[in-house]
């Protein structure tokens, strides 16, 4: 993660988790999914039991510094909450199946790289609950809705 520590499964071990793709140089959809995160992020700040995590799906660019930076300046000053993680390309693109995102490279899209804007929620034993459109608000409201609920 952007703190250079290695993040397996075991640190959502029993705690209600958001996903979402990005890159830190994304020039279309990222910006406002990442607003949409914060906000989620600002709700449940306090929370242990929720932590969030955004997969790089530039795996050339989005270096742990890049992460760090990107963070610093969302305000992110520790992953205690909100994780940002690079690896490798076949491993990220697999991430985005396993949460049944679109993550590919194409070159004739903005920043390189396709991406879906979904923000998934994954519940306290792993399982996929609930999906928001991450670039609409209202969608969102009702999604941090569905994160109270299963907590």
């Amino acid at each position: 993660n952007q703190d250079s520590v290695y993040i397996t499964n075991e640190d959502f071990k029993n705690k209600v988790y958001i996903v979402d793709f990005f890159f830190t140089k994304c020039p279309s959809i990222c910006p406002e999914m990442t607003k949409q995160m914060l906000r989620i992020h600002e709700v449940f700040k306090d929370d242990s039991r929720v932590a969030l995590i955004s997969h790089s799906i530039d795996y050339i660019n989005d270096s742990i510094p890049a992460l760090k930076d990107h963070a610093v300046a969302l305000g992110i000053m520790t992953a205690n909450k909100w994780h940002f993680v690079e690896t490798d390309r076949t491993q990220t693109y697999d991430f985005a199946k396993h949460y049944m995102n679109t993550a590919v490279e194409n070159e004739d899209a903005p920043g390189g790289f396709e991406h879906s804007g979904y923000l998934v929620l994954v519940d306290q034993n792993g399982h996929l609950r609930s999906y928001a459109d991450g670039t609409m608000a209202e969608k969102v409201d009702v999604f941090i809705e569905d994160i109270k609920l299963l907590l």
